[in-house]
């Protein structure tokens, strides 16, 4: 069975929820199609607090690598998500802003590093908002973060007959 799971470098539940199905993806033969999705896209900069942000804008860079990524090599798209935000982690445990080595990230994903070139090409924005219409052509607009995120799951677990039991 085919998972489409959409992330973003600064969404903690989609951080979550990748931990989740990465952990039962194997067990239950399920094929993830990591996706770039931007907050900062679906949202817009205006009335972010100063940090969201610079936050956001460090997350929009490494989804722009992702989406670059999933046109050449969407394999890869896993191993730089778990990279970027594992070292964005630790960045900000160490009082530095989180998301600003993606060419260390694609380096520790064994990926090539002139995907980082992307980062700053904004030509990626469009790809990411195609991205994006797929996601909200299954749940729609308008949903909470944590609360799409959940859907997202829900909407999966309930068309595929899933059963945690199974």
């Amino acid at each position: 069975m085919r998972v489409e799971l959409f992330v973003d470098p600064a969404c903690l539940w989609s951080w979550l929820t990748s931990r989740w199905l990465a952990e039962v993806a194997p067990k239950r033969n399920l094929e993830v199609r990591w996706r770039p999705y931007s907050l900062l896209l679906r949202d817009g900069p205006e009335g972010l607090q100063d940090w969201k942000a610079v936050l956001w804008e460090a997350s929009r860079r490494a989804v722009r690598v992702m989406q670059a990524l999933e046109s050449d090599n969407p394999d890869g798209v896993q191993r730089f998500y778990e990279a970027v935000v594992t070292s964005g982690v630790a960045d900000y445990q160490a009082g530095r802003p989180p998301f600003q080595d993606l060419e260390g990230a694609l380096a520790a994903a064994g990926l090539a590093s002139a995907y980082v070139a992307a980062a700053d090409d904004a030509a990626w924005d469009e790809r990411i908002h195609q991205s994006m219409a797929e996601a909200f052509a299954v749940v729609g607009r308008g949903w909470g973060r944590r609360r799409w995120c959940c859907t997202m799951i829900r909407r999966w677990a309930c068309s595929a007959r899933w059963s945690p039991r199974r």
